[in-house]
């Protein structure tokens, strides 16, 4: 959601295999500028929604729904792009994280996805998404 942006820049993420991107045609057109290599992982609802993100290794979003749905279902390894103007969405979960810089955002990335795990697949999707 353009309105709930912190401004960070995801390019560092476009070297990785399989990154995705759920959320709108508008909101992916935008993130194709930082991240060329993403697909865009069309939904029909929040079922597929859910699916995709428990299919993650690693999941990043700003204040939405879509952030909502992973703490319902006790996603690991998430990360929350927190809007200083409107802080309306916050986690409680452990391995979730709240970001508010770029150089916080690259930390905790680094610390959720250690080296050691470089070669994994990045994305899996549910069989019929």
């Amino acid at each position: 959601t353009q309105r709930y942006r912190a401004e960070l820049n995801y390019n560092f993420l476009d070297s990785l295999p399989n990154l995705g991107f759920i959320g709108l045609k508008d909101e992916y057109e935008s993130f194709l500028l930082q991240c060329p290599s993403a697909q865009w992982i069309k939904t029909n609802d929040f079922l597929e929604v859910g699916r995709v993100i428990m299919a993650c290794k690693t999941f990043i979003s700003n204040q939405t729904a879509a952030w909502a749905l992973s703490q319902a279902l006790c996603k690991k390894n998430c990360i929350l792009e927190v809007c200083l103007e409107c802080p309306n969405s916050f986690t409680f979960l452990p391995e979730c994280y709240g970001v508010i810089s770029q150089k916080c955002l690259e930390v905790v990335f680094k610390k959720i996805n250690k080296e050691d795990n470089k070669q994994k697949q990045w994305l899996h999707l549910p069989h019929g998404i």
